[in-house]
Parts: C-alpha cells; sequence; structure tokens
C-alpha cells in the first residue's frame, strides 16, 4: 500500500461564487484540499471556522489518493427538510447533487441529514467533479438571532468533513506512526473514520443460549483469546490521535428554571457517562468538575454525582475505579452531596458471567478469573455493594438518569420498582454453576429473562439513537410525563468525536462520549448548576 507523501499544507482557495468554474492547479495537489465560495452574505467567519476545522484534521491524518472538495456558503436554512431543526452543514454528490450519506426520511437528526436531495440551490454549484461539495450555512433565513448562536461551528465542520471522509474508500496514514507498508492501518474498532451514521453500538449484550454463556466462561483458551484481543483494541485505540483534532467548547444546553419536579434536589448536579475501564480519565473528570481534590477526597458541597454506567470492560482499571467512586461516595454524604452509580449493560453482562470485553490488565488486577468473579458475587469485596445499593435509574431535580434509555412501556412501573426488581435479581442471583443448572434443564432464570434487563429494556436498548423522532418523541415526551422531569440524561449510545448531543428539542441529552482511553479518548460531562443551566463540559 502507497501512502500519499504530498507536503500537508492547507491551499483554501477563496473566490467569488459567480466564477466557481476556474480553480488554479495547485489547489488540486495537497493531500486534502478545497476551495471555497460565497454564494451570499458575510462569509469571512464561516471561512475561518472551515479553515481551522480542515487544518485540524490535516494534522493528524494524510488521505492517498488526494482528496479535494469544495465549500459553498449559502441559504441552507432555506433548504432544511426538518424546518424545526438547525441546519449547519451538508454534504452533496457531484452529478447526482443529492446529500450524501443520508437517511431520507425527516426525523433522522445528524447535522449532515437535514437538506433536500437533490439540492435545490445546485446552480449555484461548478461543474467540475470534486470528491463532494459542502454546504455551510450563512444563517440569513434566520438573522441577527443566529449571529450569537451559541453553536461550536469549527468543531462541528470538523465532525462534517470526518464524517463525510468515512463514506468514501480512501486510505489515510496517522502522522504519528505510520503503519507498516505490507499492513494497512486497522480502523474497524477505530474512531478515525466511523461509518457515516455514526458509531455502530458494538456487539454484545445480546442473550445467548444461558448454558452457552456460562459454558463459555469455563473455556480457559477461549477466554484468554478475547481478552487478548480486547488487549489489543485498547491499544490501537490509545495511539488513534483523532480526539486531538476536536476541542469542543462548553455550551448552554438549557436556561435555568428554578422549579424542580423531583423530591430530591441539589444545587447542583453533574452527570458522567460511560467510564469503561478509565480510571485516569474519571478522576480527571472529577478534578475538572471540581468534585474531588488533588488526592482525591470529596470537596463539593450540596452536589450529586450521577454516573449513567459502564464503568467495567474495555480498559483495566475497573477495580480502582470502584474503590475510589465507594470511598467519595461516603465521604460526599457529610457534604450533604451524593453520589449515584447506575447499573449499565456491561456490569449486567459481568453478573450474567458474559466476559466477551474483559481485558486481561482488568483479571489480573484481581488476580485471577476466579478472584474477580468471588469479588463480584453477591457475597464479594466489590458485588455486595454493587448489587444493592447502585440503581438502574434515578430522577433528581428535574432530570431523569438511565443508562440506555427508559420508555413508557418501563416508565410506568415506577422509578422505584424497577431499582428494587434489578437489585433483588441481583443480590439473590443463583451462583453461575446453579445458573448453569437451571438453564441445561430448560430453565430461564430472571436474571437472564427479566424484561428491564432485555435487549429492548432500559439498559440495553438502541432506541434513542435509531428510533425516528415522530415516533420517539411522543414517547419520550410520555415517560417525563410518568417521571415528573423535563429531561432524560442517557449513556450507553457512543456519540460521534466527543460531542455531547441532544434529540427531542434538549429533552433527551446523551453523555456516552467515547471516554475511555479504549474507546476514543475524548472527555466530557453535563452540569446542571445551581441557577438549573443546563451546560456541556468540556476539558477546555
Amino acid at each position: 500500500m502507497k501512502f500519499s507523501k504530498l507536503l500537508l499544507t492547507v491551499f483554501a482557495l477563496t473566490v467569488s461564487a459567480k466564477n466557481p468554474d476556474y480553480v488554479p492547479p495547485y489547489v488540486r495537489m495537497s493531500s486534502f484540499s478545497y476551495a471555497s465560495y460565497c454564494n451570499e452574505g458575510d462569509c469571512s467567519s464561516i471561512r475561518t471556522h472551515l479553515s481551522n476545522a480542515h487544518d485540524a484534521i490535516n494534522k493528524v491524518v494524510v488521505f492517498s489518493p488526494p482528496i479535494y472538495y469544495e465549500a459553498y456558503v449559502d441559504r441552507l436554512s432555506k433548504y432544511r427538510l426538518n424546518t424545526t431543526e438547525v441546519a449547519f452543514a451538508a454534504t452533496i454528490e457531484p452529478g447526482t447533487y443529492n446529500a450524501l450519506n443520508i437517511d431520507k426520511k425527516n426525523e433522522k437528526f445528524d447535522f449532515q441529514n437535514n437538506v433536500i436531495s437533490p439540492y435545490p440551490n445546485s446552480g449555484i454549484l461548478s461543474k467540475r467533479s470534486p470528491k463532494f461539495f459542502l454546504l455551510l450555512n450563512n444563517f440569513m433565513e434566520e438573522g441577527a438571532e443566529y449571529s450569537e448562536l451559541n453553536y461550536d461551528f469549527e468543531n462541528i465542520y470538523k465532525k462534517v468533513l470526518l464524517k463525510t471522509l468515512a463514506t468514501f474508500d480512501v486510505e489515510y496514514l496517522k502522522k504519528s506512526k505510520p503503519p507498516p507498508p505490507d499492513k494497512p492501518f486497522d480502523n474497524t474498532n477505530g474512531f478515525v473514520l466511523p461509518p457515516p451514521d455514526g458509531h455502530p453500538p458494538p456487539p454484545g449484550g445480546a442473550l445467548d443460549d444461558i448454558v452457552s454463556i456460562l459454558e463459555k466462561r469455563l473455556d480457559e483458551e477461549s477466554l484468554n483469546k478475547k481478552f487478548t484481543q480486547t488487549d489489543k483494541t485498547c491499544e490501537d485505540e490509545k495511539k488513534n490521535e483523532v480526539y486531538k483534532v476536536f476541542n469542543w467548547k462548553d455550551r448552554l444546553i438549557s436556561k435555568g428554571n428554578k422549579k424542580h419536579t423531583t423530591e430530591l434536589n441539589y444545587e447542583r448536579v453533574i452527570a458522567v457517562g460511560d467510564i469503561h475501564g478509565d480510571y485516569q480519565k474519571l478522576e480527571e473528570v472529577l478534578r475538572h468538575a471540581k468534585l474531588i481534590d488533588s488526592d482525591n477526597n470529596w470537596i463539593a458541597t450540596n452536589t450529586a454525582l450521577v454516573q449513567t454506567g459502564d464503568l467495567i470492560d474495555r480498559g483495566g482499571d475497573i477495580k480502582k475505579i470502584l474503590d475510589l467512586l465507594f470511598s467519595i461516595r461516603e465521604q460526599a454524604k457529610k457534604k450533604n452531596s451524593e453520589v449515584i452509580l447506575l447499573f449499565g449493560n456491561h456490569e449486567i453482562m459481568n453478573f450474567r458471567g458474559d466476559y466477551g470485553f474483559v481485558s486481561s490488565a482488568d483479571v489480573q488486577s484481581f488476580g485471577s478469573l476466579s478472584q474477580r468473579e468471588q469479588d463480584f458475587s453477591a457475597t464479594g469485596k466489590y458485588g455486595k455493594i454493587m448489587r444493592k445499593e447502585m440503581k438502574a435509574t434515578t430522577a433528581l431535580n428535574d432530570s431523569v438518569f438511565i443508562h440506555a434509555g427508559l420508555l413508557p412501556e418501563y416508565a410506568k412501573d415506577g422509578i422505584d420498582t424497577i431499582n428494587a426488581k434489578v437489585q433483588d435479581l441481583l443480590v439473590n442471583a443463583p451462583s453461575f454453576e446453579e445458573l448453569y443448572e437451571i438453564g441445561k434443564n430448560g430453565g430461564k432464570p430472571e436474571l437472564y429473562s427479566c424484561p428491564y434487563l432485555s435487549e429492548k429494556g432500559p439498559l440495553f436498548n438502541r432506541d434513542l439513537i435509531q428510533m425516528e423522532d415522530s415516533k420517539l418523541c411522543p414517547q419520550v415526551e410520555e415517560t417525563l410525563r410518568l417521571t415528573n422531569t423535563k429531561r432524560m440524561i442517557v449513556g450507553h449510545n457512543p456519540q460521534d468525536y466527543g460531542e455531547i448531543r441532544t434529540r427531542c428539542n434538549g429533552k433527551i441529552i446523551f453523555i456516552d462520549l467515547g471516554m475511555s482511553a479504549c474507546y476514543g479518548n475524548f472527555f466530557g460531562y453535563v452540569e446542571i448548576n445551581n441557577k438549573d443551566e443546563v451546560w456541556a463540559r468540556y476539558r477546555n
């Protein structure tokens, strides 16, 4: 495999859209280049954001063959599919002028998808054949209101570009450490160029035959191969530097409203998504949120920390993570604060004996797999606390928190009922040997059959990212009515390039950002402050 050795200077040609067919030859000679055109309006700030976004990508990857695209600033809002949603940018296929990588249903919510195909104003586009056309909204339809939009355009453009590049059969090379010529860089588990519709839900969690699951945990050779594969995937991810492309800025998601709707209220709430075995990232988040000091002691007053599940798997630090969280959990009580830990699908998978994402480092930290199982058992050092005191869901201030998504089918049972049932199942779960015998005799223990723990249940489902708005949002409204809350905050659903996203007019907030160094290495959390403002917080 040959990679381009061309100079990585960004050639951003800026010309009038009145003559978009003239492009000097040098524009096509870099690995990743573009020309930009202004159809109307003041395009200077938009062009600056695009130039910065393009340059950031060029610092991390190069492409072979070289890629050239053309960017046009236009009244994109005028040509939206869904007029209730903002259109930031769209990528268009030359020739057909259809939006690339688009599900043509209005309900889809990605930045790239909210434009009519074929693009009605295609007359402004050149007749050349760039790899794609990038359309950028000048927000002239919205007027002055959008000149002060609380959006991070530079990072949005980075995201749109990378998602578009993922649709093409292009090769890329990380500049920091090139792969050997005879072995292409393996991106199958990476975040560099994810599939166009976002990172696919990771495999695992689906219920195989109970006997099969429990037999696999005894197959030492097969387990060691799995652990080694998890280690390799983690090491590959740690080499992935695309997280450096993004520097998301703090963003106000919703303004304050002092009317709390739940009985449990705190002056401040911090919500943290999937950690997946990364102790260092957890420490960094807790310090950034001013919850702990440099000695890892809890320092916040009248504050709740809600971690939405999936502390476990992928990385190898689960013991250190649990030790820290259990410690500050007790300290927080002395400062009128609370640490609330929710179950994720990966905790449930491990309680079922499904070790598909366990790493060698994780097992070694316990001494052996058998000791790990003992420590996670109903009577074990960690298991007796996790099973009894972690929750499936919780509601405080005016938000409901859940790992995957709480829809009315389950919400109607009530939060207390759901938590009591899940905790009872885990505390009183038979041993793996007993579960195996039950399964062998044709039985299906509740640990494997309870609807709350099913693939469509609130800890496993993917409905919140896969369902269309027209079907999803009314159900979310009903869940919020049933739980007497204003919004749902969830993990489990990985968001592209570490951005905290919302759906249904901000009534769902996604906080699984791929924070683990073994799964993206991004950073962020949600803060609800004493003004009841909801903020997306990032490292900077």
